[in-house]
């Protein structure tokens, strides 16, 4: 069973679902939603933190172009995002 806004209305344009990710099952229950979709999939990019880079799924991220970012903290004042491929 599914909740929540429907997805139908935006699968044609560009979106960004973030989100509130609380367990490891967030990301197959997610793939799970849109594999459901036409045309979603292949036009999905996931945003990850780099250390996922080094997991066995890393290399396939990598190869389909999904983006890896670092969070660096400046004198616990600033937060920046790096983003690396």
């Amino acid at each position: 069973m599914e909740s929540g806004d429907r997805i139908d209305r935006v699968a044609e344009k560009e979106t960004l679902v973030l989100a509130n990710h609380q367990s490891t099952s967030d990301v197959p229950l997610l793939m799970a939603a849109f594999n459901t979709r036409e045309k979603l999939l292949p036009n999905l990019t996931w945003i990850m933190d780099h250390i996922f880079k080094f997991t066995n799924f890393g290399v396939v991220s990598a190869i389909h172009g999904d983006f890896f970012v670092v969070s660096v903290s400046f004198q616990n004042q600033y937060n920046i995002i790096k983003f690396g491929f």
